[in-house]
C-alpha cells in the first residue's frame, strides 16, 4: 500500500515559514500544529531563500 504525498499551496508555505519566524514557538511545536513533517520549515525556508520569486511553483510548473 502506498502513501499519497501531501501538497500544499504556495500560500499555506510562505505563511508557514512566516508563523515559524514571528510565532515566538519553537518550529518543531509549529510544525506538529500544522500536521507538517520533521523540518519542513527549514526546507522550505532554503528553497525560498535559493530561488526567491520562482521558489514553490506548484504542481505541474516548471522552472524558468
Amino acid at each position: 500500500m502506498t502513501q499519497e504525498r501531501k501538497t500544499y499551496t504556495r500560500e499555506f508555505e510562505l505563511e508557514a515559514i512566516q508563523l515559524a519566524e514571528s510565532s515566538g514557538k519553537p518550529v518543531a511545536q509549529i510544525e506538529r500544529e500544522l500536521g507538517l513533517g520533521k523540518s519542513q520549515t527549514y526546507r522550505w525556508k532554503r528553497q525560498l531563500e535559493k530561488e526567491g520569486k520562482e521558489a514553490f511553483p506548484g504542481k505541474g510548473c516548471l522552472k524558468a
